[in-house]
């Protein structure tokens, strides 16, 4: 279970491509869960870059002689609280990529980014069961 990604959440990536070929999901390197069941809190390492699709940028002259590195795991986290009337859930992931400038001339492109982000979801059911 990754805190952000999975195949419960995709199965049918899952389904298709097998539990060692997911091309679009992040891999993970470890996974910590203090707390599990219901309510649970999770943390894990996982392989960055799985997931990149530079998309209108990779055409760019600007970036042609750039390469993209990830010096360090992506560490992600989350919280899921559950009840008898559904689950509030928190998530998010924190990571690094460094760029370096393989052309050899005055500029100096080289860079430091720092990447995260935070999802935040629930399904609750509003009315008492009986």
């Amino acid at each position: 279970m990754e805190p952000l990604h999975g195949h419960r959440r995709f199965p049918q990536f899952h389904r298709v491509l097998g539990a060692e070929r997911h091309g679009i999901l992040p891999q993970r390197a470890s996974t910590w869960m203090p707390i599990q069941g219901d309510t649970r809190l999770t943390f894990a390492l996982e392989r960055p870059g799985s997931s990149q699709d530079p998309g209108r940028l990779e055409d760019r002259i600007e970036i042609a002689n750039i390469l993209a590195r990830f010096p360090f795991p992506d560490l992600s986290g989350e919280f899921r609280w559950g009840g008898k009337r559904g689950y509030l859930e928190a998530a998010a992931i924190v990571g690094n990529t460094r760029l370096d400038d393989v052309l050899k001339d005055q500029f100096n492109l080289d860079k430091s980014v720092n990447r995260w982000g935070v999802n935040l979801t629930s399904n609750l059911s509003l009315e008492q069961k009986t």
